[in-house]
């Protein structure tokens, strides 16, 4: 129990972070250096974000060759506000310790769901929703994989004028 408290709270408190616009470095920090985020749909121009795998923290800006978090979450940032604090629930958390399974201390599964108010910072224009998150965490808590499922439709028609 106290192992998929430790999970639920190093999720909770990213999912917090980032839904409070935390500073970059914050948002960050909770994941581990040769992570992945894919935020799952179509990809277009208009959601450079969609359907990309960003890879990896490039702390130090000089590798150019790939896409990295910090990329990903800053054209989320220049495309989307966040209108009002997500409200987060639903979570599940696997962490290998069924019944006869062996708890793998290296890899457990958080998911969970948020609500919000979404802005398209080009248009102005709104619409409610509900994602889906999915957190692959390693031992200490930090995320190697986020996969993110949102209504990628309502977030293309607030791109049209």
């Amino acid at each position: 129990m106290a192992e998929r408290n430790r999970l639920l709270n190093a999720a909770k408190t990213f999912c917090e972070a980032f839904g409070r616009g935390e500073e970059l470095p914050v948002v960050l920090s909770h994941f581990c250096k040769d992570a992945y985020i894919l935020e799952h749909g179509l990809p277009l121009p208009q959601l450079p974000y969609l359907g990309k795998k960003f890879t990896g923290i490039d702390e130090d800006g000089e590798d150019t060759s790939t896409s990295t978090l910090a990329d990903y979450f800053k054209l989320v940032g220049k495309y989307l506000n966040i209108e009002n604090e997500p409200v987060w629930g639903g979570w599940t958390i696997d962490c290998g310790d069924a019944e006869g399974a062996e708890t793998d201390r290296a890899a457990a599964i958080v998911s969970c769901k948020g609500e919000a108010t979404f802005l398209n910072r080009r248009t102005g224009k709104k619409w409610d929703e509900t994602v889906i998150y999915r957190m692959e965490l390693d031992g200490g808590g930090r995320i190697k994989v986020l996969e993110i499922w949102a209504d990628s439709l309502s977030a293309y028609l607030a791109t049209q004028k």
